[in-house]
């Protein structure tokens, strides 16, 4: 996503618990593919996927980002940042959050 220049994503994570009836993966397989979007451990489907509104940070997202930082003082308590930091910001708090 930095490298386009997108901020403003998140990482979606659903869990599907089968029974003992369903084949693996077999009920979902139309959607997705087993190794892009979801993998299976024992009876439990992990699907994944970035979603948002996918923001480009354009002229008004840097001018945001600068009033904001003016306003609190500190541009590294302001939401808006720039696509790099965001990027380091989301990758930590995935980071901090998973074993």
């Amino acid at each position: 996503m930095e490298k386009y220049n997108i901020i403003d994503y998140s990482l979606l994570v659903g869990i599907h618990f089968q029974n003992r009836q369903q084949s693996s993966f077999t009920r979902f397989s139309k959607f997705f593919k087993q190794d892009q979007n979801a993998c299976i451990l024992g009876n439990e489907i992990y699907f994944f996927g970035i979603v948002d509104t996918l923001i480009v940070y354009s002229l008004g997202k840097q001018c945001e980002h600068s009033l904001k930082s003016v306003v609190v003082g500190d541009e590294h308590q302001v939401s808006v940042t720039d696509p790099k930091s965001y990027a380091e910001r989301f990758l930590k708090f995935i980071s901090d959050i998973t074993v």
